[in-house]
C-alpha cells in the first residue's frame, strides 16, 4: 500500500465523494482492481513503523513552540 492509499483510506469515511474520484485514479497507477476505496479495508496501526527518532524530533519542535508563545 502506498502513502496515498493509506490516507485516501482514512480519510473515506470524512470526505469521501472527493477520495473516491482520486481512488478510481490512483487506483490505475498502484495495479489495484477494486472497484471502490469503500470495500477497501481501512488500514491497520504497524507499530514496527514507529519512528523514535522522528517522534523525538517533533516533540523538541513542539516544545520549542510553546517556549515562544
Amino acid at each position: 500500500m502506498t502513502v496515498l492509499e493509506g490516507l485516501l483510506r482514512l480519510a473515506h469515511p470524512i470526505i469521501p465523494f472527493i477520495t473516491e474520484t482520486i481512488w478510481q485514479r490512483v487506483k490505475v497507477i498502484c495495479g489495484n482492481t477494486a472497484d471502490t476505496i469503500m470495500l477497501q479495508p481501512f488500514p491497520a496501526y504497524d507499530a514496527s513503523q514507529v519512528d523514535e527518532a522522528a517522534l523525538a524530533d517533533t516533540e523538541w519542535l513542539k516544545q520549542a513552540i510553546v517556549a515562544r508563545a
